[in-house]
């Protein structure tokens, strides 16, 4: 159980984080989007999806925080303790 939280833990922070730092503009972001639920769709994987999913996670921290990737980063430390329902988490 505890390993499945780490390993949830990690796959979100590594895609919020990702996201973050590419999602800059709209034309990355759309790039990144279309990566992920391309192998969503041609891996028939709930967890590509839930990439995705994080990816908008990210997107929403670099608008709110756009100069400040460590508070953002506070916050998605928040959210995942908090299990926030924008994030995915696998089963």
């Amino acid at each position: 159980e505890k390993s499945k939280e780490l390993n949830n833990a990690g796959e979100i922070f590594t895609h919020v984080l990702s996201s973050y730092r590419f999602g800059d503009t709209k034309l990355k972001r759309a790039s990144l989007q279309a990566k992920d639920l391309t192998q969503a769709v041609t891996h028939l994987s709930k967890n590509e999806w839930g990439d995705f999913v994080n990816n908008k996670v990210g997107f929403l921290l670099k608008d709110k925080y756009p100069e400040d990737e460590q508070l953002a980063m506070l916050e998605l430390e928040e959210m995942l303790n908090n299990k926030d329902e924008r994030l995915y988490f696998m089963e």
